[in-house]
């Protein structure tokens, strides 16, 4: 994470450096924003992930896609399935592993996401998980699919990661 690093989500920045990371990474964001395609925009400021639940990791090395398919929302704002796909992925042999290992924590949970320009065709979203693991997926098609639904729990596919 370049913003939203493990220390800065564990507490462990001092008090004048925290408060920043927030409002630095809007004004970078906000910086780069032309580059980004309407849909990243969208979801970026309008779809927090923070505490999301992972339902289900499609990796798909011959496509070059992955889906990652979640529970995000509380109680208080609602709840909701979030599928992410993105295609034209470039893969990092250490991603695909966190994948795998997130898939299978049952604890894991989206602490905080961003998005970076990583070429003039290429963006990168990264998100940082509890307790463990920060990937990073490098691709140059995102799209998104947001479904309502009444509470945090559902039922978990087996098995919930799949590589093709």
């Amino acid at each position: 994470m370049r913003f939203f690093t493990r220390d800065w989500c564990n507490g462990e920045m001092a008090d004048e450096e925290s408060e920043k990371v927030v409002s630095n990474y809007w004004s970078y964001f906000d910086s780069i924003s032309e580059k980004f395609p309407y849909n990243i925009l969208d979801f970026a400021k309008e779809i927090s992930i923070h505490d999301g639940l992972i339902r289900r990791i499609i990796v798909d090395r011959k496509l070059t896609s992955v889906h990652l398919l979640l529970r995000c929302g509380n109680l208080q704002d609602s709840y909701f399935d979030l599928d992410i796909s993105n295609s034209g992925v470039v893969f990092n042999l250490s991603d695909i592993s966190a994948f795998e290992s997130l898939s299978k924590n049952n604890e894991s949970e989206i602490l905080y996401d961003e998005f970076d320009i990583e070429s003039n065709r290429l963006y990168v979203h990264r998100i940082i998980f509890h307790p463990e693991h920060e990937i990073s997926v490098i691709f140059s098609s995102f799209s998104y699919l947001k479904t309502s639904k009444s509470s945090r729990e559902f039922d978990v596919q087996t098995p919930n990661f799949q590589i093709l």
